[in-house]
Parts: C-alpha cells; structure tokens; sequence
C-alpha cells in the first residue's frame, strides 16, 4: 500500500509510514518553502521531517492545514516528524518544547517525535548538561507518546550501544532511528541491528547533502570534506546502466541521484531527500519505478571511501557523545 504515492513501512506499534519523504532542513526563506511543500504534496508527497531547528514548523503547518481546509486530504493521509533539541532533551523540559512544535504545527500529533542527539544541554545552547543520560531522555519521551500527543517516538543520531540502554528500560519500544546514512556512510552495523528490533532506519545525507557546507541562519556549520558521490565510479555505471531511453544520456546527474537513492530504498531505509525544485521532487519520489539488482548492491556496498559528513561537532566532550569514537 501507499501514502500519496510513496510505499509504506509498518513501525513496530502498526502506525504507516512512507518509505519517501520531504526533507525540511535548510528550508526556512518563507516564500520559497511554501512553493516547495505545496508542489511536494501536489506530487504525492505526504512524510514531511521538520525540527524545531529548522525554524519551518510554522510553514509545514500552515500548507499542510491549507490542503486540509480544501477537503482533498485528511490529517491522517499525512506524516510528519519532528524533534527534541538538546536544549530541551530534559525530561522536564520535552513536553513543553514539543507543545510549541504541536502549536507551531498546528496539529494535535505529530506522527513520530525524535530526539534530535543523544546530548541534554542547559538551556543556554551552549553548556553541555552531563547528568542526563539516554535513558532518562527515552523515558520522557515515552511519557509524551503515553499522552498520544505523538504516534510513534524515535531517536536521531544515536549509537547502537545508547539505542541497547534505552531499550534495557524501555516500557515503549524504540520506533524508528534517524542516521546520516549514504554509500561513503552504509551504516551497515546499525542498519541490521534496527532491522533486528524492528527499528525503522531513515536517512539523512543521503545524496552528500551538497547544501551543507552553505551557512545555516548565519552559522558556518563544520563539515567534512568529501568526495562528490555523484562522480563515484561504481554510482556512474549504475545509473548508465538504468537510463531507460536515449534521451536520458543527457540526464546522467539525475540518474546518480535516483540510484543513490533507491540504494538505501532496497535496503529498506526510509529517505527523505530536501529540494525546492518541482523537477528535483519529481525525479526523488519515481525513484519508486525501477530497483537495483544484487550485483549493483554489492557494488555499491563495495565503494572504498567511508566517511561521516555531518561530525556534530556540538556534541564533543559531552559523555553522551555518539561519535566520539571517531573523533
């Protein structure tokens, strides 16, 4: 079954959810994002990921209210994600942050809540609080989901060994887990440990995220460099293998985007590519037409280079740190 039309995956308490989605991150001039939302439901998108970070809840909100007025689409036909910063990953302080995204939204629920990073800071944003663990940060959001204020809760950016701890104390199991997760980045360990705990996996990053090197709400944001995996060997061969007519020779670059991403979609992670073009949101969502074979899976599961974009530089020093170990 579908959701507009992209597949659906079932998370672990039954609620639906599709396979492809609106990445919102980077998606805060008003006018350009209400464009791009309205043309992405027009074309059959209906998961959108949002944070409060994003500083875009307000607009998410707002188009998808716009559909809902117009009688085509009821709130249930729709997905939308957002998440707990670390300013407010305080057991105490979950609830009120989200209602500000639930108001924002203006929804009664959201369909699935994440915890954007496994770190609790002070208030401030910049003091790190050390005396909250995973544990006691699962714990208050699973209070949230009791409330049914969210359909389902996950976690963002979370190492399998915290994933295993909030687990150990879990009374709602953990729904789904979002991860930088493309070809330089395969996740493998992670992937199959979700799959084992039925955890469904989305990605980030899933084509590089060539935007982000672009200042964010005036920050320079630390990434590191990378290759162009739309230039990557084995990307190229696959994608000119799949070019269905003669004039798609021209349209290689589109190609390497779909393959990319329909290589995380076979191994059954969730995408949720960003792009303001109508042509762009086209080409991501019929990613849906055609599958990789295993040889090209080998292939690109084979590609040498391995290498976190997004490092969270943010969260160093913090005993919750999830990527220390490859600081």
């Amino acid at each position: 079954s579908t959701m507009g039309n992209a597949p659906l995956v079932c998370l672990s308490n039954g609620h639906k959810m599709p396979q492809i989605g609106l990445g919102t991150w980077q998606s805060d001039k008003e006018g350009e994002s209400e464009k791009a939302l309205s043309a992405a439901i027009d074309i059959g998108y209906r998961l959108f990921d949002t944070a409060p970070t994003y500083m875009n809840e307000e607009i998410i909100g707002k188009v998808m209210n716009k559909y809902l007025a117009m009688g085509n689409l009821k709130r249930e036909e729709f997905f939308i994600t957002t998440k707990i910063w670390p300013t407010h990953l305080h057991p105490d302080r979950q609830l009120p942050h989200f209602q500000e995204s639930l108001k924002k939204l203006n929804t009664p629920y959201v369909d699935l809540l994440l915890a954007h990073q496994p770190t609790c800071y002070e208030v401030d944003g910049n003091t790190h609080d050390p005396s909250v663990t995973v544990e006691q940060i699962w714990q208050g959001l699973e209070k949230i989901y009791k409330l049914g204020l969210a359909k389902a809760i996950g976690v963002s950016n979370w190492s399998i060994e915290q994933m295993e701890r909030a687990r150990a104390v879990a009374t709602v199991p953990i729904h789904a887990a979002q991860v930088e997760c493309h070809i330089y980045l395969p996740q493998f360990e992670l992937v199959d440990y979700c799959k084992k705990h039925k955890i469904i996996v989305t990605s980030y990053g899933s084509l590089g995220s060539p935007a982000r090197k672009i200042p964010f709400n005036g920050l320079q944001l630390d990434f590191a460099d990378s290759p162009n995996m739309f230039e990557e060997p084995a990307v190229v061969e696959i994608a000119e293998k799949y070019k269905r007519t003669p004039a798609q020779l021209s349209q290689i670059l589109k190609k390497c985007f779909q393959v990319l991403l329909r290589y995380l979609l076979d191994r059954g992670i969730c995408i949720i590519p960003k792009s303001a073009s109508r042509e762009r949101l086209k080409a991501n969502r019929d990613v849906v037409e055609f599958h990789l074979d295993d040889d090209d899976i080998k292939k690109l599961n084979a590609v040498p280079h391995r290498q976190r974009l997004f490092m969270q530089e943010h969260m160093k020093g913090h005993p919750e740190d999830s990527f220390a170990a490859e600081r």
